[in-house]
Parts: C-alpha cells; sequence; structure tokens
C-alpha cells in the first residue's frame, strides 16, 4: 500500500543460473511497524505445500525461489535489515533471491514512477554487500506452456495462480486488517463513530480496490491472449530466421538473470 510494506513470496524454477518466476503468494504482515516485513515459518510452510501442489497439477517442478516486499516512497535499494534476511534465505537455499519495488515515487509534475532490484547478498568479514542481478520481464508463454498454466489457472483449489491470487489476496489482507479496526468495547458514541468510519473505510475499500480488480479479471484473458498471439508469432519469424539478431555483446554488470 501506500502506507506500509506489502511483502510475498516467489513461485517458480531454476535453470542453470536463471531464477524463472511465474507465480507468487501476497503474505499478511506479522510487524504491525509499517517499514518492516517479516515472513512467519508457518508462512514460508503454506508456501512450500502450495508450489508442491501446483507441481503436481502442472506437472512439472515448482519452488520457493525468491521473496519481494515494496518500499513506498522511497527507493527500492534493500536496507541492512533487508540483506540480513535475504542472507538468512540463502543459508537455506543459495538460489534463493530478493524482488524489491520501490512504488509510489513522484516525478516532474505529478507523475509518478515505480522501480524493481533484484538482488541476492553478499557476506563480507566487514558487511553484507548487495549483489544485483539482472530482471528480465517475459510473457508467461515464454515460462509456461499453455497446458501447463490451464492446468494451474482452472484448477478450484488455486484459484488461479497467476496475479489474480496475488491481487485477491491483497484484498483480503486489506479487509482482514479493516475488521480489525472494527470496536469491540468503549461507549456508545465511541462505538456509533467508529463504526461510521469503519463503514466509510470499506467503501473506499471496494471502490480503489475491489472494483479495479474486477475489471482487471474481465480484461485479464482477451489481453494474455493477444500477447501471447504475438510473441507465439515473434517467435516463429525469429525460427524462420526473418527477424535479425541485435548485438548482445554489450558488458553487462549483472551476474545472473531472473525471469518473471
Amino acid at each position: 500500500t501506500e502506507r506500509e510494506e506489502v511483502m510475498g513470496l516467489l513461485l517458480g524454477d531454476v535453470h542453470q543460473s536463471q531464477v524463472r518466476i511465474w507465480s507468487s503468494m501476497t503474505l499478511r504482515r506479522s510487524d504491525k511497524r509499517p517499514d518492516r516485513v517479516e515472513i512467519a515459518p508457518e508462512q514460508l510452510v503454506e508456501a512450500v505445500e502450495y508450489a508442491e501442489k501446483l507441481s503436481q497439477v502442472m506437472k512439472r517442478t515448482c519452488r520457493v525461489v525468491g521473496w519481494y516486499h515494496s518500499h513506498p516512497h522511497i527507493t527500492c535499494f534493500p536496507s541492512h535489515v533487508d540483506l540480513r534476511t535475504q542472507l538468512q534465505y540463502q543459508s537455506m537455499d543459495l538460489d534463493f533471491v530478493g524482488l524489491i519495488f520501490g512504488v509510489f515515487n513522484y516525478g516532474n509534475f505529478g507523475s509518478t514512477h515505480h522501480d524493481l532490484i533484484a538482488f541476492r547478498a553478499l557476506e563480507t568479514p566487514k558487511e553484507i554487500q548487495q549483489r544485483n542481478l539482472q530482471v528480465e520481464v517475459v510473457p508467461l508463454c515464454e515460462l509456461l506452456s499453455q497446458d501447463e498454466e490451464s492446468a494451474a489457472v482452472h484448477d478450484p483449489d488455486l484459484g488461479g495462480a497467476y496475479g489474480q491470487q496475488a491481487l485477491c489476496s491483497a484484498v483480503q489482507n486489506t479487509l482482514h486488517e479493516v475488521l480489525e479496526m472494527m470496536p469491540q468495547q468503549g461507549d456508545a458514541f465511541h462505538r456509533l463513530r467508529s463504526s461510521v468510519h469503519f463503514k466509510e473505510t470499506l467503501v473506499k475499500l471496494g471502490t480503489e480496490m475491489v472494483e479495479p480488480l474486477s475489471g482487471h479479471f474481465e480484461d485479464l484473458r482477451e489481453n494474455s491472449s493477444v500477447l501471447a498471439d504475438l510473441w507465439r508469432i515473434k517467435a516463429s519469424r525469429r525460427d524462420a530466421g526473418e527477424i535479425e539478431v541485435t548485438d548482445a555483446s554489450q558488458p553487462s554488470t549483472a551476474e545472473e538473470v531472473v525471469n518473471s
């Protein structure tokens, strides 16, 4: 959100030096401080079980490959807390990656921009250092076959694992936090005033989150189909030698590639 950091876990697989991400789980924050995120052990276990379910449904390997969180109104560079957290995950899985989204940053003339960084942590004798990774965003059809994607989207237990589940989870978590605000005690006037504020918050939740989410679902299938067709045409032309390959010899400071 604009006031608090959000977090979640990333699911996919690892192929050589590439971490391929095609699903995510938005998690409820256990730390109530707005600038802190912490993944509870039971949430990690739930994500592992979810990845195993995806593997069975899609008939391909899927596992927890990383975590993400947001930095509202600040840069996307990891803090010392983020680096320590990342290092802890890497002690369990060397391929584990971290993503940070810098959101709600305003530029000139009221424009907004969002930033993304992928990183791992490198422990040195003096400090924990940040190691940036290259990020490449590609259509889902480049990572999964149509059968694999359809199997996950149409499974009733998964509920559409790509985008929809993450967005729905964010809305559900927001609603849960709103419900916690509902007063359970106090004098009658205080409860009445708080109830009015509670209802106003619910209306705002529906206007700002639920309705746009509904519109997103309506457009998602058509947009994904059009984009997939365009990329398949491009791939077929490339295989036929009709597309000129650009020079990829320019040096890169990134050490690895993260696909999402």
